[in-house]
């Protein structure tokens, strides 16, 4: 005998990506399943990279364009930033998530970016920052460790949140 499952009619999370549906098996002929689409809305996932951008606004104006030209309305989508990211590039996940569900039906914004910082850089800073990040960098703690110190840091100094 010839079966298919389509499986759910809707995407119920983001691990069951795009267009869902059924199969249609015509018997009258030779059986040839036809997938029929059949949900209301589809999930989507997009990576987006901070290569190449000096600032979080020039990205968040791209993919925001992106998004409406590729992407209905009714969509739920889940929008993962990666990349290194400078000392003085701000991601700011909450606004771009909070822009998207304006234009979406459902919006999810993961920061998957790591920090970029050169010891150059603060070789003559003066500032707190600067003796905070050299003092950072020259501990013996775990490469991936510093960068996370020092994004916490920072983000202290800043009087922003630790994460």
């Amino acid at each position: 005998g010839v079966y298919a499952y389509s499986g759910a009619f809707d995407g119920r999370g983001f691990d069951e990506l795009g267009e869902k549906g059924f199969y249609l098996l015509e018997t009258s002929k030779d059986i040839q399943p036809e997938f029929i689409t059949f949900s209301s809305r589809v999930l989507y996932e997009f990576e987006f990279s901070t290569n190449g951008y000096d600032d979080f606004y020039a990205l968040k104006c791209e993919i925001v364009r992106k998004l409406k030209s590729e992407v209905e309305s009714k969509s739920l989508i889940k929008v993962i930033l990666k990349g290194e990211i400078g000392i003085n590039f701000h991601v700011d996940a909450d606004s771009l998530s909070r822009e998207l569900n304006e234009l979406f039906f459902y919006a999810k914004v993961y920061d998957k970016t790591s920090l970029k910082v050169n010891e150059t850089d603060f070789e003559f800073d003066k500032t707190v920052r600067g003796e905070f990040v050299r003092k950072v960098l020259a501990s013996d703690i775990a490469d991936d460790m510093k960068k996370r110190v020092i994004s916490c840091g920072l983000n202290a100094l800043k009087g922003e949140e630790l994460l």
